[in-house]
């Protein structure tokens, strides 16, 4: 199997919940820096603050975690993952999926993890009239970048 702080780590995602986040210490460091491109936080405290923050009762996410690379040294990994997650105020509370990757650095528990996804595909792209823009200007870069092929 993967080391045990990547392995507490995913099934932490797998099955994230409210109630989980007071066990957030068994997973991350004391002096943890987490960064997404919504946010950066510097310790356990801030973490904790932090998902008790997106996870609420109206917002479900759920991880499938579909490959995990660990490092010779047994020091990083990097992760692979689709996040399932719906919002009231996203595309009707439809269910949505987004691509992503971690980047983690640990020992016994995870001291630096740096998340990588599209915030547009996230957000942006299912609020009205600014997602219709946002897909419509991929289109049109997407356009151009097969013109110049």
């Amino acid at each position: 199997m993967y080391p045990q702080a990547v392995e507490k780590l995913c099934n932490f995602y797998q099955s994230l919940r409210v109630e989980d986040v007071s066990h957030l210490g068994e997973i991350y460091h004391e002096d943890v820096t987490f960064t997404d491109p919504v946010h950066s936080v510097n310790g356990l405290s801030q973490l904790k603050q932090y998902f008790s923050s997106i996870c609420s009762d109206e917002v479900e996410y759920r991880f499938d975690i579909d490959n995990v690379v660990v490092s010779s040294c047994n020091t990083q990994a990097f992760l692979q993952w689709v996040m399932h997650y719906s919002h009231p105020k996203l595309s009707s509370n439809r269910p949505l999926q987004l691509i992503g990757s971690s980047v983690l650095r640990y020992d016994e528990r995870v001291q630096h993890q740096q998340d990588y996804y599209d915030l547009g595909a996230m957000i942006y792209e299912h609020i009205p009239v600014m997602g219709w823009c946002v897909k419509r200007l991929k289109e049109r870069l997407e356009l151009k970048h097969e013109a110049n092929l």
